[in-house]
């Protein structure tokens, strides 16, 4: 079931969410609660999961650390701003275990973004 139809079929509600986001190279599976690349899944901790899933709504969209700490509060409780720094380079780590993390990307005004290439494979850090 893909969105327009969920949006025919719900009109005027946003409580549906779908099971899967694709964020390049990266599948995001909600009723797992974790990442993958291929067939490798990262293991990702509920809160590392759920920035990801709110960063992959709009992949490239900016998230300042206020709108993403209480979006991350809605989904996994408290999450204090000033941990994002370590739950970043958590998430960097498992990524890198496939050369993504590069997909997580700083902000210069202390935010994070998705990057997503626009040819498979080719990650690198950028910042904005």
């Amino acid at each position: 079931m893909n969105s327009e139809m969920i949006d025919r079929l719900f009109p005027g509600t946003d409580a549906v969410e779908p099971r899967f986001r694709q964020a390049g190279e990266i599948t995001l599976d909600r009723a797992v609660g974790d990442g993958r690349a291929d067939d490798h899944w990262f293991g990702f901790k509920p809160v590392e999961f759920a920035l990801l899933w709110c960063l992959s709504g709009e992949p490239g969209r900016r998230m300042g650390r206020p709108q993403l700490a209480a979006a991350l509060a809605q989904r996994v409780g408290d999450a204090k701003v000033a941990e994002m720094d370590a739950l970043a380079e958590n998430i960097r780590a498992k990524l890198a275990a496939r050369e993504l993390s590069g997909v997580l990307v700083d902000l210069r005004d202390g935010g994070f973004r998705l990057y997503v290439p626009a040819e498979p494979g080719t990650y690198f850090q950028r910042g904005d």
